[in-house]
């Protein structure tokens, strides 16, 4: 994959997370109601399969890369298809894209974290008691700490997947020895 479109889909992934939490935001008990434009759009759901698209592309890359079994070709074939246009437009220089590329690496190396709790976040902080949507200072500091928590998260979760594939493996390691010292005969 070449550097300009694994830029580019870093920055539309990173775009289409931004706007799930901003869509969900929009919604009435978080914002008040001001944003209603971005829900009647539904620009959420759009970004949502954008992201779920893009994600597939990124597991076809790397079956493709890392998996050289015909199944595995295949499923790279079919999911990269989609994206055959994308290197015609990729073909100028990007430089705007390029400038922004630290930016952008950095934001899509948390989507999936923001992704996945951003909503858990703006509910929990909508239910702190005072909480009044209709005032732009409460929303402000809703959707800022939701961000942050959002990044606090990433770096527990998505920066230190080796940190936790060790723990894990070792976890499962001891819980083998144990099931073997306790049942030699089953294991």
């Amino acid at each position: 994959m070449s550097r300009a479109l694994s830029l580019w889909l870093d920055a539309a992934r990173a775009g289409a997370a931004v706007v799930v939490l901003l869509s969900h935001f929009a919604y009435a008990w978080a914002s008040g109601g001001g944003l209603a434009w971005i829900r009647d759009w539904n620009l959420g759901s759009d970004a949502v399969v954008l992201f779920f698209v893009l994600s597939g592309l990124v597991i076809a890359h790397t079956t493709a890369v890392k998996d050289h079994t015909p199944g595995g070709f295949a499923l790279a074939v079919l999911v990269a298809a989609h994206f055959l246009g994308m290197s015609r437009l990729l073909k100028r220089r990007l430089t705007a894209l390029e400038r922004l590329a630290p930016l952008i690496r950095w934001i899509s190396g948390r989507t999936f974290s923001i992704y996945l709790f951003h909503m858990p976040l703006l509910k929990l902080g909508a239910c702190v008691p005072g909480y009044d949507p209709a005032n732009p200072l409460h929303a402000v500091t809703l959707l800022c700490s939701t961000i942050a928590g959002c990044l606090v998260l990433a770096e527990f979760t998505e920066r230190r997947l080796p940190h936790w594939r060790s723990m894990i493996a070792s976890a499962g390691n001891r819980v083998a020895q144990t099931a073997a010292r306790i049942w030699p005969t089953a294991v």
